[in-house]
């Protein structure tokens, strides 16, 4: 008796028009808008702007501070202050020949070496990098307002201590923009995957996007 052959299944190819493949391309672009993409720089329209730069780094490229070498206006008017005057002291013969001066000009050559990083570290922020930046401060500065106490309620003593302490060290403000995770990636912040982070460090944030613009870095001014 002959034995039949049982049909074998061909899996078909499904062959999509391009109606449908424009479809799920916008649904792709549309998911991937949504969700918050972090990567190890901050990511300003076709641009990169790195926070720390190698003035901030060790040598195995870790981070070692907790702001970025050009936050500190001060410091770096003091360094400039300190080369001017050992420039000075060289010219006028102050420094005295032989093994001293020597090594006066090699610490002299360290810090206008450290000046130098410094001034390739700081970030050019122009144009569209720019109005980013404007943008994300004042989001910061919204969601700070909302987490500190009132002014008035600080002078009455109605502040709640373990709720200020609670806001200060678990997550509990929005980070609301894809470019804003990226910023937070790049000073050394981690999102949760609620999108939240701590108040401290929107505060940091806040600091680091106002010394970029040129603005007060001073959160006090935030406070109701």
């Amino acid at each position: 008796m002959e034995t039949l052959e049982q049909p074998t299944e061909q899996r078909v190819k499904r062959v999509l028009s391009p109606e449908h493949k424009r479809k799920m391309q916008a649904g792709r672009k549309k998911k991937s808008k949504d969700e918050f993409v972090i990567s190890p720089t901050v990511l300003v329209g076709d641009s990169k702007i790195k926070i720390f730069g190698k003035v901030d780094r060790d040598r195995a490229g870790n981070i070692r501070s907790e702001y970025p070498a050009f936050y500190f206006t001060e410091q770096r008017e003091n360094l400039i202050e300190t080369i001017t005057q050992m420039e000075r002291g060289l010219e006028e013969g102050a420094i005295p020949e032989g093994k001293a001066r020597v090594n006066f000009r090699e610490a002299l050559r360290k810090k206008k070496e450290r000046l130098a990083d410094i001034e390739e570290s700081t970030p050019k922020i122009e144009g569209k990098e720019r109005d980013i930046l404007k943008k994300m401060r004042a989001e910061f500065s919204e969601e700070l307002k909302e987490s500190y106490p009132k002014r008035v309620d600080g002078e009455r003593g109605l502040v709640d201590a373990h709720e200020e302490m609670r806001r200060m060290t678990e997550p509990c403000v929005k980070i609301k923009s894809q470019e804003a995770a990226e910023l937070a990636k790049e000073i050394g912040i981690k999102v949760n995957e609620s999108g939240m982070i701590t108040r401290n460090q929107m505060d940091k944030m806040f600091k680091i996007s106002s010394k970029l613009l040129g603005e007060s870095t001073d959160v006090e001014y935030l406070r109701r």
